[in-house]
């Protein structure tokens, strides 16, 4: 995915957000983001969690960092390849759940991958997450294939036509 060096600013509900390339300093936040978030669901399945499988896949480049304030808040991580995107990850921190920023961050993902050339947007989201769930079905995304070995399902939208 080819992403500009400059950072884009986001207004979302009264906050100015602003979205930027990671870097390597950033490996720590997505880390312990991803870890506070995941943890439980990772202990669920035979693979776990492991700070050894985190950095192998560890990819800086297809990140978006999202700040407040200058500081991170959450990211995404984003690979368009062969007219598919897939958001490997989408995390935004406790403090700013709740606040619109999930939705707003799911629009301008579907018109980045779009504008990228992407027709379809993949992403894996688990059952326990019902709420959202609930609110990609509603913006048109549909379940392809359930995965109860993760407790997990692979949702799908073709984003041509946003």
């Amino acid at each position: 995915m080819e992403q500009s060096d400059k950072s884009n600013k986001l207004a979302v509900s009264g906050l100015e957000l602003v979205l930027r390339r990671s870097d390597s300093k950033d490996i720590g936040f997505v880390y312990e983001l991803m870890r506070h978030h995941l943890e439980r669901f990772f202990s669920q399945i035979s693979e776990g969690w492991s700070r050894k499988r985190f950095k192998i896949g560890y990819k800086p480049e297809r990140i978006t960092i999202i700040e407040h304030e200058d500081m991170p808040i959450g990211f995404y991580d984003l690979e368009i390849l062969n007219g598919l995107a897939y958001v490997h990850n989408l995390h935004i921190s406790r403090d700013y759940q709740g606040r619109n920023i999930g939705p707003v961050l799911i629009s301008y993902i579907e018109t980045e991958s779009r504008n990228s050339g992407a027709s379809y947007i993949k992403a894996k989201i688990f059952q326990e997450n019902e709420k959202f769930l609930r609110f990609l079905k509603r913006k048109g995304y549909r379940v392809e294939k359930e995965l109860p070995e993760e407790n997990s399902y692979i949702i799908k939208k073709d984003i041509e036509s946003i």
